[in-house]
């Protein structure tokens, strides 16, 4: 699929419930579960229809380290203050992707974090649009 990215932002809006379970101390105690919110960065897209016309209707969606490197230069991910970007567009080609933890990781290998399963853009390829806003 075909959409044009016109916005990055991370804020209070976006988060992701999430529990961390830390195998070390993973023997059905309570202490081994931590419940925490992370800050995700998302982006506003517009899809494309298949005469190459922009839907009416954005979406907001999981941005990809691609696209935030593209926009930001850095990983977003891991800053801690709310960042909003816009003023230029980029155009990504991507495929529907159906994960539990798309972009969060745990530290250690036996460690695991838990989320719902979410849908979110795997980017196959970005180009500069022609049009910056």
């Amino acid at each position: 699929m075909k959409a044009r990215v016109f916005k990055i932002l991370k804020n209070n809006d976006f988060r992701i419930k999430c529990t961390y379970v830390d195998a070390a101390k993973f023997h059905d105690d309570i202490e081994s579960c931590h419940h925490f919110y992370f800050l995700t960065p998302m982006m506003e897209i517009r899809l494309f229809k298949d005469n190459d016309t922009l839907e009416k209707d954005k979406l907001i969606v999981f941005a990809s380290p691609e696209v935030i490197k593209e926009f930001t230069g850095f990983d977003m991910f891991n800053v801690d203050y709310l960042y909003t970007i816009d003023g230029h567009v980029i155009d990504i080609e991507f495929e529907w992707a159906d994960e539990k933890n798309p972009y969060l990781k745990a530290d250690h290998r036996k460690d695991r974090i838990i989320t719902d399963r979410y849908k979110f853009p795997r980017i196959i390829k970005i180009e500069k649009a022609d049009l910056d806003i």
